[in-house]
């Protein structure tokens, strides 16, 4: 999949509801006819390949969700859990990727997860085992009971999770790399009007 539509499936994942296309085109810097174009594309790779999830559309609102097949699955799996997004995002990873370490765990979602990790080890669905300077994550029995899945189904059930954790990563750093560009160009356009103001005011000195 190009980039461009990397960043678009990454941000739809991200929102997890109804977005409009205004709001995409906002936060892409896309026109109209851009943002349709990449939508009408991402929407047609779901249909060509193998995949749980599926691009909708309700008039000019999109969202990311999974396939009707899959609906009752995840209906389980949000009413057992009680886990915000962000939070059943980083145990999709942990199990993707189980047993894992937590400083990989933080590498991929980012300091926030410290905190979920935390909260998935009160409720008793990771397990975390001292290793060398870091902590190894395990799935606990609890985990495999209340998600009612048999342990050689994980991988293939939260691989979604895993690819658009990398997708959003691969986002974020962009933006934040643009963002360090923008900066660095307003304090040169600054360092420039300063010069000019300067300059200005030693040829009226001089007059």
């Amino acid at each position: 999949m190009k980039p461009d539509l990397l960043q678009t499936e990454a941000i739809l994942f991200a929102y997890g509801r109804w977005v409009s296309g205004e709001e995409l085109q906002q936060i892409l810097g896309l026109t109209s006819k851009k943002l349709k174009s990449q939508l009408a594309s991402l929407q047609e790779s779901y249909v060509e390949k193998e995949t749980s999830l599926q691009l909708v559309q309700q008039n000019n609102q999109w969202k990311l969700t999974v396939k009707d097949q899959y609906l009752e699955l995840v209906k389980n799996i949000v009413t057992k859990t009680e886990l915000d997004r962000p939070t059943l995002e980083t145990l999709g990873v942990i199990a993707f990727n189980y047993p894992i370490l937590q400083s990989d765990v933080i590498h991929q979602r980012g300091g926030g997860a410290y905190e979920h990790i935390k909260a998935l080890s009160e409720m008793g669905y990771v397990i975390k085992e001292r290793f060398g300077r870091s902590y190894k994550l395990k799935l606990t029995p609890k985990f495999f009971e209340y998600f009612d899945l048999p342990k050689d189904k994980i991988k293939e059930v939260f691989s979604e999770f895993e690819d658009l954790a990398k997708s959003i990563t691969v986002a974020e750093d962009k933006a934040e790399e643009i963002r360090l560009q923008e900066k660095e160009l307003e304090k040169q356009q600054q360092q420039v009007l300063e010069a000019k103001k300067e300059n200005k005011q030693l040829s009226q000195f001089k007059e």
